[in-house]
């Protein structure tokens, strides 16, 4: 994968109460997943967090913590959890976080400039 444009996208993240909708929210240290789902579920740590999002990109969410919660609508009940994940990885494929499976890392920053200021 190249540049990533992603900022919010939908899917499905494998738990162990089954496959759970989510939002994922990509905003540096304020990254979320919050998951919603009819039945009740409860997270709240979970070392390793794959799914799948709409577009087909696979997420590798490491070290998560989270909260739950549930809500009422339409006299319907809904129950919630976010996640804040330590690390989000993107890509063809989910990652193994237990095997030396990374062989390059590419990453793009914005604003190169105020960072290395060359006068030149």
């Amino acid at each position: 994968m190249d540049k990533i444009e992603l900022k919010e996208q939908t899917g499905f993240f494998n738990t162990k109460n089954g496959d759970i909708f989510g939002h994922l929210i990509l905003d540096g240290s304020k990254t979320t997943l919050k998951l919603r789902h009819d039945k009740f579920f409860h997270i709240d740590e979970e070392e390793l967090l794959l799914g799948e999002l709409h577009d087909l990109t696979k997420v590798t969410l490491v070290k998560c913590l989270g909260n739950s919660g549930s809500y009422f609508q339409n006299q319907k009940k809904s129950y919630l959890c976010n996640l804040f994940p330590h690390y989000v990885l993107l890509g063809d494929q989910h990652i193994d976080v237990g095997k030396e499976s990374i062989t390059e890392l590419s990453f793009v920053i914005e604003h190169i400039d105020s960072i290395f200021y060359d006068t030149n």
